[in-house]
């Protein structure tokens, strides 16, 4: 079962002309996620829809489900974000959603809905699009509000992302566990409604009833005692095992489980008994992402109030909430999370008492307790263990490959550097930095933008010039520039670095998340980069292998372009000029892309090879009055014009007819490639034959227009590649899919006024 192009395109078309009628500057997110599978996020700028929808489309037949919220998020969100609410900057809509697998159908909305999805057998989802964007402080109390008012799932969540109609819902194990088909379901579109834009006004007048959020009633308990009839002890116990297992560290969601312990702790147990074991166990040493140092009392104060369920108009969590979490982080169940019903609460925790304890009195480091194992005959008896079975990887086929659509490679300089990791090797002084600073220039938006005459991808560029100092740099970015231009500000730089082993991978990162469209990354060089040598007895492949590998991951992990600059093995003489990079294969076989700069009697060619580009040998001149490489055309062509040339030189300059012997023992060159020449020169009326195997220069055509080498550097570079203009469709309106007849109607006739 493949993808539904025209259901991602109407709905897309939508997302993008509510996005931009708003006139907010910002980011649209498609995201990803499989089972088993690594998740994916990517950022589009607002109206990319065919971009967006390309993305969408190489999904298909990966095992990923594809999904959008419907919100607009700030344009220098980290790039591999899905952003959280905080990210947000408008918000486009709402979805009211049920989950017929839990008995729970999709309510009717209280607005007529745009369109209803239907994501898998019984299962629907609403779609409204509000006919204004809404700030995340506006949206948050009505999404919550039609939350309340139709008992749906996650309409009150306003980051929440929902499945894109024309892709494919892929169960997981746990709703085919339920009973839901194996097999994928086409995510469709049964019913179009309203091609009108829902009125927030309206909207907001009909959620009115629902507005205002009740405080649950909190069970009638005696004081100290909790829900799953658990003491102060056991909830702290508990909480010491999540915090040991870094349910509490630093990242993504650390912010949210910490509030969420305290909320816990201030419903199930009280203020009186909650809070100190809260402050001992998540608030000990500022276990927040932002913090730490251990906190004063006035901050421990701060928090509490902050985040506990004691505050008015605050959702509940219990520490029931706080065990499925643990079941689903971490796969706890029975005795490990120690809430099993068969034990009385002192035999369930005697163990996780006893370790409470040794902490307490610092006779144990805080580290993760032993869950006590369950009591059974299987633990009374010793039973050998089981074989575990193999692993199989799941396959896949060449039919269902061949269906697949991909996106093309993208060139961040068209032609020659790719996404991915790219080695430019050259000899010493040959121009190789000279090389990679006029493109990263150029990518960062100077001389137009433009390197080798065609317009280079822009973005943030990061140059590493390892063997430069400041001044050095200064000259040479003014003299690619010229006199007439400033420095471009996303042209960042560094001339000390940490090596690879030292930090240097992951300052990468970091710069990377830190700017806005990280497109470039030059290191130069390698040597000045990669780890030093220990001495130890690694292969030196793998050593070579391992010098790469690392930039190369960071490539793909981000989409972004890396080049690196490396030598050339000295007085190599080998026949391939991939093969006189320094070091081992390891080097190449790490890297996406090799390009060679070498040098010959008959001037300087450019080698690439690479896994997504076009094998080239291209013609270079280095222009000293611009201080930029100039592409002359295909090196074979050139080389072939430049031979011709010199063989018509020496027919000029002899009275008698000569031999293709002649000519080679004169020139130097191979006397096959003279009697080749030769020939097409006679077909071409170049030179006559007056007798067997001996040739003249035809007089009668005249030299100056034998000349096929480009007289000056300027003629090369207009005339071997003219300006290039690539447009960004944007939406327009205009629908140019063709749609099956039973596909809801495109924009086209849609009303969002």
């Amino acid at each position: 079962m493949s993808f539904y192009k025209p259901y991602i395109e109407y709905h897309f078309q939508i997302l993008h002309h509510v996005a931009q009628r708003s006139k907010i500057e910002g980011l649209l997110i498609l995201a990803a996620f499989g089972e088993n599978l690594p998740p994916r996020v990517k950022h589009f700028e607002i109206g990319d829809l065919t971009g967006m929808t390309e993305a969408a489309m190489a999904f298909q037949d990966t095992g990923y489900n594809v999904y959008a919220p419907l919100a607009i998020f700030r344009a220098d969100l980290e790039k591999g974000k899905k952003g959280s609410e905080e990210d947000i900057v408008a918000v486009l809509g709402a979805v009211i959603d049920g989950d017929a697998d839990k008995g729970k159908a999709a309510p009717e909305p209280p607005v007529a809905a745009n369109y209803m999805t239907e994501t898998s057998p019984g299962n629907h989802q609403h779609f409204l699009f509000f006919d204004e964007a809404l700030s995340k402080d506006e949206a948050k109390p009505m999404c919550e509000a039609l939350q309340r008012a139709t008992g749906a799932d996650c309409a009150g969540d306003i980051c929440h992302v929902w499945r894109v109609p024309g892709t494919l819902n892929y169960p997981t194990a746990g709703k085919i566990k339920r009973g839901r088909s194996p097999e994928p379901f086409l995510v469709g579109i049964p019913q179009s409604g309203d091609t009108d834009c829902i009125s927030v006004d309206h909207l907001r007048s009909v959620l009115q009833p629902h507005w205002e959020k009740p405080r649950p009633e909190r069970a009638a308990t005696a004081a100290g005692q909790i829900k799953y009839d658990n003491d102060p002890d056991k909830c702290e116990a508990f909480l010491i095992r999540l915090r040991d297992a870094g349910y509490f560290d630093k990242g993504e969601d650390a912010r949210r489980r910490y509030i969420r312990a305290a909320k816990a702790c201030s419903y199930d147990l009280g203020e009186e008994a909650g809070r100190p074991i809260w402050e001992r166990v998540v608030c000990w040493q500022g276990k927040r992402e932002d913090e730490g140092e251990s906190a004063s009392d006035e901050e421990k104060e701060n928090r509490w109030k902050d985040c506990s369920s004691l505050k008015p108009g605050v959702k509940a969590v219990t520490f029931g909430s706080l065990v499925d979490d643990a079941r689903k982080l971490y796969g706890w169940k029975g005795s490990e999370i120690h809430l099993r019903r068969d034990k009385t609460s002192a035999e369930m925790f005697e163990d996780a008492r006893a370790h409470l304890a040794q902490v307490k009195s610092g006779e144990a480091p805080l580290q993760p307790a032993q869950a006590p194992p369950s009591i059974s005959s299987a633990n009374i008896v010793p039973q050998p263990e089981q074989p575990t079975a193999p692993v199989v990887p799941i396959t896949q086929n060449a039919a269902n490959l061949l269906k697949r659509h991909f996106a093309e490679v993208r060139y961040v300089i068209p032609g020659y550097i790719a996404e991915g990791c790219t080695i430019l090797a050259g000899k010493p002084k040959i121009g190789k930095s000279w090389f990679v600073l006029d493109g990263g220039l150029a990518v960062a938006g100077g001389n137009s933008g433009r390197m080798f005459g065609r317009r280079t991808e822009q973005g943030n560029v990061l140059y590493l010039a390892l063997e430069d100092n400041e001044r050095r740099l200064k000259s040479r970015i003014k003299k690619v520039l010229g006199p007439l231009e400033t420095g471009p500000e996303r042209f960042e730089y560094r001339t000390e670095w940490p090596r690879a082993d030292q930090g240097g991978l992951e300052a990468i990162e970091v710069w990377i998340k830190s700017v806005p469209k990280a497109t470039l990354i030059i290191v130069d060089v390698l040597a000045r980069f990669r780890p030093m040598a220990t001495g130890r007895n690694t292969a030196a492949y793998d050593a070579d292998y391992a010098a790469i590998s690392g930039l190369q991951g960071i490539a793909s992990k981000y989409d972004v372009a890396i080049v690196i600059v490396h030598h050339l093995r000295k007085n190599a003489q080998d026949n391939d000029p991939f093969d006189k990079v320094s070091g081992t294969l390891g080097l190449s076989g790490a890297a996406d892309t090799i390009l060679i700069l070498d040098r010959d009697g008959q001037g300087v060619t450019l080698y690439g090879r690479g896994r997504d580009i076009e094998e080239i040998e291209t013609a270079v001149q280095f222009d000293k009055a611009q201080c930029r490489w100039i592409v002359l055309g295909s090196a074979g062509e050139v080389r072939q014009s430049s031979e011709r040339k010199t063989i018509l030189e020496v027919l000029k300059g002899s009275p008698t007819a000569m031999s293709p012997a002649d000519i080679a023992a004169e020139t130097g060159m191979k006397a096959a490639n003279v009697k080749f020449l030769l020939r097409k020169l006679s077909e071409d009326g170049k030179v006559m034959k007056p007798e067997r195997g001996k040739y003249l220069l035809d007089l009668r055509a005249p030299l100056t227009s034998l000349a096929l080498v480009p007289n000056s550097l300027s003629d090369a570079n207009s005339s071997v590649f003219p300006s290039i203009s690539i447009s960004n469709p944007k939406v327009n309106g205009q629908n140019a899919a063709t749609h099956h007849s039973h596909s809801p109607p495109m924009p086209p006739g849609w009303n969002g006024k």
